[in-house]
């Protein structure tokens, strides 16, 4: 077992125990501190409060047992971070308002792996976790397939596997673009990919750094095309040797979030590359396959150092590994520096770029480059800098200046100086991003022909810059496909920055019993100023349905003719009416659920001959073509001295109906009688008797009542409807199928 691991899980179990303080650490995924549902590709954010300014340090563990909990020596690390209220733009996940507030807010597309995942968010008095489930990717555009081999004995299982566009001179991908899988217990894996993933080309697929034991790859990544036939990515893992040590400052404080790691000796590339982070502790340890290397120690706002206090590649000294389960006491110490950082975009997105720092008064020079989400740093020791941003053929000087030396920047302590921006306009302004239809549904509780449509907005922070007036989205226009007369124009959205757009919509027509289903198509567009871009979404298919059930029929009356029986009754008025259907019991107080209907018909009147006197009771009910029913008229004897004129139908026992639509996606009507008045539960469950929503709780007249379940959020599957009236409780099974 890692023993950086075992201390850093020892100290998640403390904090989880220990009592609550004045701000203690708590987090949310996606708005949700368990049960999150989201879909690969879909947004996965995260909030964290702690206190104002404070660093976060973060874990994502795989929830291999599905207790919402990260359980050591049962779920899979895969990643630790930190986050420092007020960071935007790190080498990671950044704070994304740029403040310190107390809150730190990651939001980011989510090719994450199709699994169970827990969030641990502590910092050095509290804890917090937060459980969420990402389903994969229904139709992807583009898939990587391939298998690990281990030696036997080991768990092949819940091993990451990344695929990111590769960047020449920035190294793979990015937050905003990657897509991953997990192996299953044979070591198979498949990555989903989707959007347009041949315009990425190539991509690299690699193992992430994750916690693995002894285990060790001997190729790390590879680079691959996709659009024709599948790619095939195998790795190998063998058994290494566990390198450890604690990394310090000149203090001898241990120093969490460094970063150890190897390189070749004949070259200072990714090559030969193995690493991991420092635990709370200072403590590292990972594991390399024999041969020789250099270790290398790094961490943000301190300058690098090499195994044996080498300070440059070329001197440092060669470890060599033949095959030993561990070698320990690889200590380093790094000497704390001055921090200089900032950002470099294109047309305001995130791109590419070399950066070159000089001193003033010496020969001093440093060049680097920016990380995958556009970032970069370097560490400085006391003096004045100026720095250089080169992008193919632009050279910009900070502070966004085109003619050199540029803005000065002095450093006289070891402070950071952040914001060290550039923003370059190589090449055309990108197109901007198109909106995105979330969810059509059902609007309820109406006579049907309309339809929610609900979009992720495309409207970014700032306006896209031209050579004219800044753009920006001034409103959005809704669409529906018309199979005569192709794509008509139903609704005007003016924008407003909300990330989440809903209006209502006209659909082409029902989906209904007789006809089936028929599923309407919409897209959304979004209009810039002056319609300088017009971008429009993929089309999707939603449903509408009459909800509404006709009157109970009226005037319902029996009469006796001779030995015959005649019921009559009016109704039948409304548009979509279908068919009337007539029961009969030898009960009185006989309900009709679930009995087949004694005769239908759309007249009024029925004669059931030679049925006078007989004993029978009958009950008539109205069907439209959606298949909604009426309540039932009261029992009318076959006597003939029951009518209906002047008394009001009512429901003579409990009954919890079965809902409709069913299957449904995302909401479906759940209806119930009541014969009394009565105190009313309505709850759902999932198929494992987890409770999962309250939809109803409250006291209900007798009469016929319909509330509405929306499973938005939740994962398709099979759940349990329980109505509690008093002392009547029922339940129905209800199918949500995405």
């Amino acid at each position: 077992m890692n023993r950086s691991l075992l201390l850093w899980s020892a100290l998640v179990t403390v904090l989880i125990a220990l009592p609550l303080v004045a701000q203690p650490v708590s987090v949310t995924v996606n708005g949700m501190s368990s049960g999150s549902t989201i879909t690969q590709g879909d947004v996965l954010s995260w909030q964290i409060t702690l206190p104002m300014g404070a660093v976060s340090f973060n874990e994502l563990w795989v929830d291999v047992n599905t207790n919402g909990q990260a359980d050591l020596g049962t779920d899979r690390l895969m990643g630790r971070f930190t986050q420092e209220d007020g960071v935007q733009f790190a080498d990671g996940p950044g704070d994304n308002d740029g403040i310190a507030n107390g809150v730190i807010t990651t939001q980011f597309p989510a090719g994450i792996a199709s699994a169970a995942w827990v969030f641990v968010a502590a910092d050095s008095l509290s804890s917090d976790t937060a459980s969420f489930t990402v389903l994969p990717l229904p139709s992807p555009a583009a898939q990587i397939t391939g298998t690990i081999t281990a030696p036997a004995g080991f768990d092949k299982s819940y091993i990451l596997v990344e695929a990111k566009p590769y960047y020449e001179g920035g190294g793979g991908g990015g937050m905003d673009v990657f897509w991953q899988g997990l192996t299953d217990i044979s070591g198979n894996y498949t990555i989903n990919l989707g959007g347009t993933p041949t315009d990425m080309n190539p991509w690299r697929v690699q193992l992430t750094y994750q916690d693995l034991g002894r285990l060790v790859w001997l190729r790390r990544d590879t680079s691959v095309n996709v659009g024709g036939a599948t790619p095939v990515v195998n790795f190998q893992l063998v058994l290494g040797t566990i390198l450890t040590g604690i990394v310090r400052n000149t203090s001898a404080v241990p120093l969490e979030g460094a970063y150890p790691h190897t390189h070749d000796p004949s070259s200072i590339n990714e090559q030969n590359q193995f690493g991991g982070n420092t635990g709370p502790d200072g403590r590292f340890s990972f594991a390399v396959p024999s041969g020789s290397y250099k270790l290398h120690f790094t961490r943000e706002g301190y300058f690098d150092q090499w195994w044996n206090a080498k300070t440059s590649f070329d001197g440092a000294d060669v470890i060599v590994v033949s095959g030993e389960d561990t070698i320990g006491g690889l200590d380093g110490t790094l000497v704390q520096g001055a921090e200089i950082r900032g950002r470099v975009t294109n047309y305001g997105s995130p791109t590419n770029a070399s950066i070159t720092v000089t001193r003033n008064g010496d020969s001093w020079m440093m060049n680097t480059y920016t990380h995958d989400d556009g970032t970069w740093s370097v560490t400085v020791s006391p003096g004045t800098y100026y720095v250089r941003f080169d992008k193919e053929s632009q050279t910009i000087y900070y502070d966004n200046m085109y003619s050199p030396p540029g803005t000065p920047i002095n450093i006289s302590g070891t402070e950071t100086i952040s914001n060290v921006d550039a923003d370059f306009s190589v090449g055309p302004p990108p197109l901007p991003p198109a909106p995105v239809i979330l969810n059509i549904w059902d609007v309820p509780f109406d006579n049907g022909r309309q339809v929610y449509v609900r979009w992720r907005g495309s409207e970014s922070g700032s306006p896209i810059g031209t050579d004219g007036p800044p753009l920006g989205i001034e409103f959005y226009t809704l669409w529906r496909w018309d199979p005569s007369a192709g794509w008509l124009q139903l609704e005007r959205v003016e924008a407003s920055h909300d990330s989440v757009y809903t209006a209502i919509v006209p659909s082409l027509r029902d989906s209904t019993l007789t006809d089936g289903m028929y599923w309407s198509k919409y897209r959304v567009k979004s209009h810039y100023s002056y319609n300088f871009y017009v971008i429009s979404s993929m089309p999707d298919s939603g449903y509408s349905l009459d909800n509404l059930a006709p009157n109970v029929p009226g005037g319902a009356a029996s009469i006796v003719a001779g030995s015959d029986l005649l019921l009559r009754w009016h109704g039948g008025a409304e548009d979509d009416f279908r068919y009337f259907s007539v029961y009969r019991s030898l009960s009185a107080d006989f309900s009709i659920t679930g009995m087949a209907p004694y005769v239908r018909t759309t007249d009024t009147t029925f004669t059931d001959a030679g049925m006078a006197n007989s004993g029978y009771y009958y009950k008539i009910t109205a069907t439209d073509h959606s298949g909604n029913q009426s309540p039932p008229t009261i029992a009318l004897s076959s006597t003939g001295a029951t009518s209906s004129e002047t008394t009001e139908t009512l429901p003579v026992t409990y009954a919890l109906r079965q809902n409709f639509p069913n299957p449904f996606n995302p909401s479906t009507q759940i209806v119930f009688d009541l014969p009394l008045d009565e105190a009313v539960q309505v709850t759902v469950y999932n198929a494992l008797g987890q409770h999962v929503a309250n939809v109803f709780d409250g006291r209900l007249p007798a009469g016929r009542h319909a509330v509405t379940f929306d499973a938005t959020g939740l994962p398709s599957g099979l759940y349990v409807c329980r109505l509690q009236a008093g002392k009547f409780s029922a339940m129905r099974k209800m199918s949500f199928v995405k």
